[in-house]
């Protein structure tokens, strides 16, 4: 992310190669400076702008389809209209770019900053934004449709409206997102409000689907969620204090430091989770599976651990169920 990985590091392009790229007759503009340049309605389809800087510049209506962006510079740069089609913006600075009613089905936009981005009204279908940063982006009435939003950090994005059926939001950071009216599959629909509010304390999720669900730091303390499908969940430094996790499936469910004090997990499968640093005192993990679970560091003082499987369980530095300190 930032602003490119060397953006601009051949110089300032002249005029008459804007003048060329503007008429689609000079494509390779890789490390090129072409901040604040007109280049509305170019066509740029398979253009090389790998690390060229484009702060500011005018991109609206432009065919970059197939165009290679990687690491390029388009912090608030105007592409409005532009069609993007399988463009690759690995790594690319898209903060506070415009891209209302931009087509960029099928683009690549790993790791992109789009911090602020104005997607509304865009076509994203398809589109590949694993771990990218969409942190209060405008993506109203977009649609994302198969889209994958793994990972991505969606805190306060304004999404209404937005057609999110068929999309990947494993691990997604909806934290403050504006959901209403979105169209999203069953089991996103009924977790929208936990997932973007984060608190659940004392609520019934008995047998939820709430896979890959990002709920770091969520507070769910005295929640029933028994029978819940919590598979790959992110749960770090949640506050699950005295929940019901009863029968629950946790496998590679992340957990570190988080509060379980007097939890029930009895018979949860919690097979390869990580839960370093957690606070399991008091905790009923009784025919749990913890087979391969992460447990170093974590406080086991005063568990119930009977029948338990913890076969190949790393508990390195945790403290047992006795006081004891395990080597």
């Amino acid at each position: 992310m930032g602003e490119g990985k060397n953006a601009g590091w051949r110089g300032r392009a002249p005029l008459w190669i804007v003048w060329l790229a503007r008429l689609g007759l000079k494509k390779k503009l890789a490390g090129y400076d072409l901040s604040g340049r007109s280049l509305a309605e170019a066509r740029l389809v398979g253009a090389q702008l790998s690390e060229a800087d484009l702060w500011g510049a005018k991109l609206y209506g432009a065919r970059l389809d197939d165009a290679d962006l990687r690491y390029a510079n388009l912090f608030k740069a105007n592409l409005s209209s532009a069609s993007l089609q399988r463009a690759n913006l690995r790594w690319a600075n898209l903060t506070e770019a415009i891209l209302a009613a931009a087509d960029l089905n099928g683009a690549y936009l790993w790791n992109a900053d789009l911090v602020r981005a104005n997607l509304s009204e865009a076509d994203l279908r398809e589109a590949n934004f694993w771990d990218a940063n969409l942190r209060g982006a405008d993506l109203r009435h977009a649609d994302l449709r198969g889209a994958n939003l793994w990972e991505a950090n969606l805190r306060g994005a304004d999404l209404r409206g937005a057609d999110l059926r068929e999309t990947n939001l494993r691990g997604a950071n909806l934290w403050e997102a504006d959901l209403r009216d979105a169209l999203l599959d069953p089991r996103w629909e009924q977790a929208a409000d936990l997932l973007t509010t984060r608190d659940g304390a004392g609520k019934n999720f008995s047998g939820w689907d709430l896979q890959g669900a990002n709920l770091e730091e969520a507070n769910l303390e005295g929640a029933n969620l028994s029978g819940a499908t919590l598979l790959w969940a992110n749960l770090n430094r949640a506050n699950l204090r005295g929940a019901n996790l009863r029968g629950a499936k946790l496998v590679e469910a992340f957990l570190r430091y988080t509060d379980l004090r007097d939890v029930n997990l009895s018979g949860a499968n919690l097979y390869c989770a990580n839960l370093e640093g957690a606070v399991l005192k008091g905790a009923n993990l009784s025919e749990a599976n913890l087979t391969g679970a992460i447990l170093s560091k974590a406080s086991l003082i005063g568990a119930r651990l009977h029948r338990a499987d913890l076969r190949m369980a790393d508990l390195g530095g945790a403290i047992m169920p006795d006081g004891s300190h395990h080597r």
